[in-house]
């Protein structure tokens, strides 16, 4: 292995692969987050099952009658099960998105911190990622 003045030529590039993939955890967790949230709760047909098949008259088709009744033909037919899954599923993609881009901030600073032995730079080198998220990260993906 060479050496430069005491210290590999190894030890940098782990480093500058460690910043890589923390930058792009971050990137990708905060744009996660930043997604559902923007997007808003899932849009659903929210019907009763029993209700719905009571009252269909049988010369109607389904569809014909969704539609009369004022239902959107574009969004799915959930029963409030579903509907609580679906709600649910919208949260935990927002709360993971947001763990992962703090954990990958966390591990940026404290990587660069102890490695790179300089605090300042990891604090300012860390928020770069949310910083690109929250100002153009929704134009790339």
């Amino acid at each position: 292995m060479h050496k430069f003045s005491g210290t590999s030529f190894s030890q940098p590039i782990h480093f500058a692969a460690c910043m890589i993939v923390f930058g792009i955890l971050q990137v990708v967790g905060f744009h996660m987050a930043k997604t559902e949230y923007h997007n808003g709760a899932p849009h659903y047909n929210l019907v009763s099952s029993e209700l719905w098949y009571q009252n269909v008259p049988s010369d109607k088709p389904i569809a014909e009658y969704a539609k009369d009744q004022g239902f959107d033909m574009h969004l799915r037919f959930v029963d409030q099960t579903e509907a609580a899954a679906l709600e649910k599923n919208h949260k935990q993609k927002i709360w993971l998105g947001m763990a992962i881009g703090i954990a990958a901030t966390i591990g940026a600073i404290i990587v660069f911190g102890i490695f790179g032995n300089s605090w300042p730079a990891a604090i300012g080198i860390s928020l770069l990622a949310p910083l690109f998220v929250a100002t153009r990260g929704s134009t790339i993906f």
